[in-house]
């Protein structure tokens, strides 16, 4: 079962993470609405499933705001946050970015 948010979880963590903005369009007609719905996929479903495998573990996505199921989006902003040690981008000597 999928853990909801909890804005007061994420705070009192110690800040070993790094935190990303991402923005995403999307056609809505297939989804129930950004948001996780027991009654379908929203969004936020699908960008958490494929940010996980990507990253190599549960990522959860916060977004800054909800759509209603059939609803687009052209520029929806959210944000997840990963283990500072695996943070994407981060190029040390002789990697990307060092």
């Amino acid at each position: 079962a999928r853990r909801p948010y909890d804005r007061e979880a994420q705070e009192r963590q110690p800040r070993q993470t790094t935190r990303f903005v991402g923005r995403v369009q999307y056609d809505g007609t297939e989804y129930v609405g950004w948001q996780t719905q027991p009654s379908g996929r929203g969004v936020q479903d699908v960008l958490e499933a494929r940010l996980s495998s990507l990253l190599g573990g549960r990522v959860y996505v916060a977004g800054s705001g909800r759509t209603d199921k059939g609803v687009h989006a052209r520029d929806q902003v959210f944000h997840f946050e990963t283990p500072a040690q695996e943070s994407v981008g981060e190029g040390g000597e002789g990697g990307e970015g060092g």
